[in-house]
């Protein structure tokens, strides 16, 4: 009866598991920050000035400035800037998913004091590189390749691939939540890990049980 009991809890939190997956995956998915790379954004070049007259900016006061320009858009959730010093006295700074200059104005202006004085001398909207469709055809990919090799885990091991199989899901699936929690950025990067973690470390550890199993056991080659 205890076992029956417990068979039911399990199965009872198993479909409930598999329901919220099913029902806030789409929703997560579509509530993700992307990068540059796939959404685009704006940038704009900043001419660092001395704040009086006399030397140039030296390169410690333009890699303090760029520090403060990155915590004032950190500060607001940007998704991850992009920023560059250029030359002996240039910052180049990129921010997905702004469309506008007044946008980007907006966030780098704060209460922070700034070792130099900052002329802006362009802005400019930037295009994704990849773009939406890019990001789909790269998930798809990603999603058929993790799907083949959990079909080959369930296939080798069975019930225990199909745990491994229901783990790695739930494990994607709380990667997603965390991404939205934190406000994350989903760049190209954190895609080609994703399909890492759900494609080659399973297979990495199959061949890895594989091999003990044919040391340990006398006569298999």
């Amino acid at each position: 009866m205890d076992k029956n009991r417990g068979l039911i809890l399990a199965l009872l939190a198993i479909s409930t598991l598999v329901c919220a997956m099913g029902l806030s995956s789409n929703w997560l998915l579509k509530h993700i920050r992307l990068g540059l790379e796939f959404n685009g954004g704006y940038e704009i070049l900043y001419a660092a000035e001395p704040l009086a007259s006399g030397k140039p900016p030296t390169r410690d006061e333009l890699i303090a400035a760029a520090a403060i320009l990155e915590r004032r858009a950190n500060s607001l959730g940007m998704a991850e800037p992009e920023i560059a010093l250029e030359g002996a006295n240039r910052i180049r700074i990129k921010i997905a998913g702004l469309s506008t200059r007044d946008q980007i104005r907006e966030i780098l202006s704060g209460p922070e004091a700034m070792p130099v004085k900052l002329v802006e001398r362009y802005t400019q909207t930037v295009g994704g590189v990849l773009g939406a469709t890019a990001l789909k055809e790269t998930l798809t990919a990603g999603v058929a390749g993790a799907m083949l090799v959990l079909l080959f885990m369930i296939a080798m091991y069975r019930l225990a691939g199909l745990v491994s199989v229901a783990m790695l899901a739930t494990h994607l699936w709380l990667m997603l939540v965390l991404f939205n929690l934190i406000h994350a950025t989903l760049s190209l990067s954190a895609v080609v890990a994703l399909c890492w973690v759900s494609a080659w470390r399973p297979t990495r550890a199959s061949l890895r049980s594989s091999a003990s199993r044919k040391c340990c056991v006398p006569g298999s080659a």
